[in-house]
């Protein structure tokens, strides 16, 4: 059976850790290709968000697919973005959800669990219909979370790699206008998100000047990494994963001098994707944080 819903998370965003439990005024969903180093990034951003400057009232929501969805061509990427935008304006769609219905149920009582009705919500019916739902492959639970924020100053942006070995100029142009015209932000990294990363790591311009064509040619140099990302992994110490600890470490008090380092490089996104050039235009993502 097909599921008709590609977002999935395995922590539903829960903020067992937030001192703060006001809704929040704006939510930046963020859809990434990579479904480890990006959503570790920005999930571990989110919950330390203040520490930098970003309001307590934003959050940020990284949308991750399911483990065993390993579409992420920028084109499926675009794809994942715009089923959440159609959950964000529009709510679930419940007929989409009749092949997944586990005996002894029906649409009525999918519609009144997602009407929030409190007495639904919280009965052991709910909590065995949840469970059956999410070996069924489908997470109702997250779902609803994502569409509850219609009403809010939210904000959708789409992050990719250049990844010129695997993407067509053509491919990223053509994401990148559909973006625009659906008022999304696109942000993208040349040649990979590790080269945001090594932003935090060193002073790239100076340490890599020698290096610039390995870096703009990033040859796979391994099973595990390509040399920008084992540059950052020789750095920071982790893999594709990113733990808390390192995050805090490495990367939490160096991303004002990670946007200051873009500027470096090239950050206009036409340019990242139509030249032989290396540079991100994320710091543009950090000021829509830093602003709200």
């Amino acid at each position: 059976m097909s599921n008709p819903y590609r977002i999935k998370s395995t922590d539903l965003f829960t903020r067992v850790d937030d001192d703060i439990k006001e809704t929040p005024d704006s939510v930046v969903f963020i859809a990434t290709e990579g479904n480890v180093t990006e959503y570790d990034y920005f999930r571990l951003l989110d919950k330390y968000r203040g520490r930098i400057g970003i309001s307590r009232l934003v959050r940020i929501e990284a949308i991750k697919r399911g483990s065993r969805d390993t579409n992420s061509s920028p084109e499926s990427v675009l794809d994942m973005m715009k089923e959440l935008l159609e959950l964000h304006d529009n709510g679930i769609a419940v007929d989409k959800l009749n092949a997944f219905i586990p005996d002894g149920y029906d649409l009525g009582f999918i519609r009144r669990f997602l009407e929030n009705n409190s007495s639904v919500a919280a009965s052991k019916e709910a909590k065995a219909f949840l469970k059956k739902m999410e070996n069924a492959g489908l997470n109702l639970s997250y779902l609803r979370f994502m569409s509850e924020y219609r009403e809010r100053d939210d904000v959708f942006c789409l992050i990719l790699d250049k990844d010129k070995a695997s993407h067509s100029s053509r491919q990223l142009m053509t994401v990148m206008d559909e973006c625009r015209k659906l008022g999304a932000g696109f942000f993208i990294s040349s040649p990979c998100f590790e080269f945001w990363l090594l932003l935090h790591l060193c002073d790239v311009k100076n340490e890599y000047a020698r290096l610039m064509d390995k870096i703009k040619e990033n040859a796979r140099v391994s099973g595990a990494h390509t040399f920008v990302s084992r540059e950052v992994s020789y750095k920071a110490k982790h893999t594709k994963h990113i733990p808390e600890s390192v995050f805090v470490s490495h990367y939490l008090g160096s991303i004002r001098k990670a946007i200051e380092q873009s500027q470096q490089f090239e950050t206009d996104a036409g340019n990242l994707i139509k030249q032989d050039t290396v540079g991100t235009n994320i710091g543009e993502l950090f000021a829509i944080l830093f602003s709200k």
